[in-house]
């Protein structure tokens, strides 16, 4: 059994590398191959041990990939005057975008399916959340004004509904409760972050050897674990992590404590950090949408009752979207209203609902979110498909290569400071 698992594991990681690489080059999200792979195996799965087996993965899995995405996000948060403005203009979207929704569809819920206002804000806030690691890929054809902005909102949307989720579950659906966890909750890990972001900073410049990136996870897991032990909310210590590695250089140039601390060499190990971040993030998140598929009750999937109600969300999924552009003047505001996929955070968040409170199923059929985060994720292959689109993204392409000369097949590639070292 053991050796099956390698197998299989080592099978499916090696598959899900050639299915990104086919993604990046045919500009299709490797979701829905690793979805729809889940599901086929999940006709012929039969043995109630590796169900069993797959129950228990799932969640830890999640986590994981939660922590990770919230990291990876914030790594590419690099914050500087040049970006202030695009930066604050991403950061209006997400918030309007993530609350706005979360309370026409709680709303929703509540009028048409009889839920309560807990319940149906916990089921809502993880519907609104785009998923960043679709939402970028899907940018990167649309000109470096759209790319960024895409980059920057859809991290901020990871991270504020996580935040908001928590907060929530937290509250008990009480508003002072929840207000009190958002605020205070917040206000008290920031403090408690910056001891323990300095504790890993002067650990990790003083790690030699082969063996570097370990500790630096181990740390990060330990900061997070340290957080849910104490009831803040630990993914701002991992949050906090990742701002403080993205932003250093300039952090260090203002203080002469951070540059007494830190090591030569230490750049240079930030940015493997980064990369081995970004891989692993592969790793988990292409095994959890295939152990997802597994996972999922196709009978749900294939009802009409979960179809219907799928088809409503993503009405006011595209519906509130396009406002919410104009109202922040987003470039590209035509290409961009498709480029709003659920993904891992919204699955896993809703399973976390269903495991901590007395929702069910029944209440609220799975197959309804799986057609969400299947639907939302192929609309991104509308972006930059119809002509005035794909010419935009040119034009852009050459206004880069006039002013900065870094251009390549009409879109805009990203410069030093878009890269984050």
């Amino acid at each position: 059994m053991t050796v099956d698992f390698i197998l299989v594991g080592s099978a499916v990681l090696l598959a899900a590398y050639v299915v990104d690489i086919a993604a990046r080059h045919w500009h299709f999200p490797a979701i829905l191959v690793l979805l729809a792979a889940g599901l086929l195996g999940n006709v012929f799965l039969s043995d109630q041990q590796v169900r069993q087996t797959i129950d228990t993965a799932l969640p830890v899995l999640g986590t994981l990939g939660l922590i990770l995405i919230v990291l990876e996000a914030s790594l590419d948060l690099d914050v500087h005057w040049g970006n202030l403005s695009r930066l604050a203009q991403a950061l209006l979207a997400a918030i309007v975008a993530t609350v706005g929704l979360s309370f026409v569809l709680g709303m929703g819920m509540v009028w048409f399916l009889g839920m309560n206002q807990y319940q149906a804000g916990l089921l809502a806030i993880p519907l609104a959340v785009v998923s960043s690691a679709v939402a970028i890929p899907a940018a990167q054809r649309l000109g470096d004004e759209a790319r960024e902005f895409i980059t920057y909102e859809s991290a901020f949307a990871d991270i504020i509904g996580v935040l908001l989720f928590y907060s929530w579950l937290g509250s008990g659906g009480v508003a002072t409760g929840f207000a009190v966890s958002l605020l205070g909750g917040g206000l008290a890990t920031i403090a408690i972050s910056v001891v323990f972001v300095l504790g890993l900073y002067l650990l990790m410049n003083r790690l030699t050897g082969h063996v570097r990136f370990v500790p630096m996870m181990a740390g990060l897991l330990l900061l997070y674990s340290t957080g849910k032990a104490l009831n803040l909310s630990p993914l701002l210590l991992v949050l906090a992590f990742g701002l403080f590695l993205s932003n250093l250089p300039s952090l260090q140039r203002r203080s002469r404590l951070l540059r007494r601390w830190g090591s030569e060499d230490f750049p240079q190990t930030t940015k493997e950090f980064k990369a081995q971040v970004t891989e692993f993030t592969f790793a988990v998140r292409s095994i959890f949408f295939i152990l997802l598929g597994l996972w999922t009750d196709l009978a749900s999937l294939l009802a009409i009752e979960s179809m219907g109600l799928a088809a409503v969300i993503l009405i006011c999924i595209y519906l509130i979207r396009w406002p919410i552009l104009w109202l922040v003047r987003a470039p590209l505001r035509q290409g961009l209203v498709w480029v709003s996929p659920r993904g891992l955070i919204t699955v896993l968040l809703i399973l976390i609902a269903f495991d901590q409170t007395d929702l069910s199923a029944k209440a609220f059929p799975t197959g309804a979110v799986m057609w969400v985060v299947l639907v939302s994720s192929a609309m991104v292959l509308l972006t930059g498909r119809r002509p005035q689109d794909a010419l935009f993204a040119k034009a852009q392409g050459d206004e880069s290569v006039a002013g900065c000369g870094t251009a390549s097949d009409g879109v805009a590639q990203p410069t030093g400071d878009d890269r984050q070292g």
